[in-house]
């Protein structure tokens, strides 16, 4: 959607100027929503290891 209106409005360079402000913000909430999303999924990368970690060492425990 960004995109279509940034094309239209290079042809129209007064629309692009009402208009850029707007589509800025959206990369802007965008860009920062999947920053979050990032986040979370590093957690959860973070969790999975350590469940690894604690399952490969009762494993361990019952082996011996």
């Amino acid at each position: 959607m960004i995109d279509e209106r940034l094309e239209q409005a290079v042809i129209k360079t007064g629309e692009y100027k009402q208009i850029e402000p707007e589509c800025r913000e959206e990369v802007r909430e965008k860009l920062e929503r999947m920053k979050k999303l990032c986040e979370e999924r590093n957690s959860l990368y973070e969790k999975q290891n350590e469940l690894k970690g604690q399952r490969e060492k009762l494993e361990r425990g019952f082996v011996r």
